[in-house]
């Protein structure tokens, strides 16, 4: 297991929570219980899928305080098993604005041109 750890760049993963999360709360103590989990999304998902879940959740407008309680998530919230499923499943990704929706399921166009 020790083997394992030594081959994950902790500072790399941080680095890119960092950039993709900037209205997050920062990372200052990297301890046992955050390399645990950093450990096991890696180890479960690899590398590329860890910083995806973090540009989701970096552009997710829920998890950067846009909610009724103005809450945030942070890097270890994101990291709990039970919360990267959800962010990787694409439950906190932006709904878009009803002004985008297409009519009538055809992009693009309007009742007004058809009638």
């Amino acid at each position: 297991e020790n083997k394992s750890q030594s081959t994950i760049d902790y500072k790399f993963i941080l680095d890119n929570y960092h950039t993709l999360c900037p209205k997050m709360s920062k990372v200052l103590v990297l301890n046992d219980t955050r390399k645990g989990y950093i450990n096991a999304r890696v180890g479960e998902y690899g590398l590329e899928k860890v910083i995806s879940v973090f540009r989701i959740a970096g552009q997710s407008d829920f998890l950067n305080g846009k909610n009724d309680k103005a809450w945030k998530a942070d890097f270890e919230w994101i990291v709990r098993p039970e919360n990267f499923v959800k962010v990787m499943e694409g439950k906190y990704i932006n709904k878009k604005p009803i002004a985008e929706v297409a009519e009538f399921g055809t992009p693009g166009r309007k009742i007004e041109d058809v009638i």
